[in-house]
């Protein structure tokens, strides 16, 4: 397929696969690679919106390695923002305990 756009044109990839009488069970996007959410605003820092970014490209691929980036992800903006625990759970459990200060 082609990319229906005017300004593009570029190829769409697709993996199919077919039963032995030749009839399509599966179909796979390989190209472009796309996400099935919007990428990181421009206001978020840069190396966390390459791993935002990236978390959500390889989801369809390989959710271990998204959730293995997301946790990077939020783990980096945790630390950013003064919660220096090394274990996540701490982490998080300590802005919980934070944000109910201001309940």
């Amino acid at each position: 397929m082609a990319c229906p756009s005017q300004d593009c044109k570029k190829a769409i990839l697709f993996l199919k696969a077919v039963n032995g009488l030749g009839a399509e069970f599966k179909s796979w996007l390989i190209y472009p690679k796309g996400a099935g959410r919007p990428f990181a605003p421009q206001e978020v820092p840069q190396h966390l919106a390459d791993d935002f970014n990236e978390a959500c490209l390889v989801f369809a691929d390989s959710p271990k390695a998204s959730a293995a980036l997301s946790r990077r992800c939020l783990q980096a903006l945790l630390r950013e923002n003064g919660y220096t625990q090394h274990d996540l759970a701490k982490a998080i459990q300590a802005v919980l305990d934070a944000k109910q200060l201001w309940i």
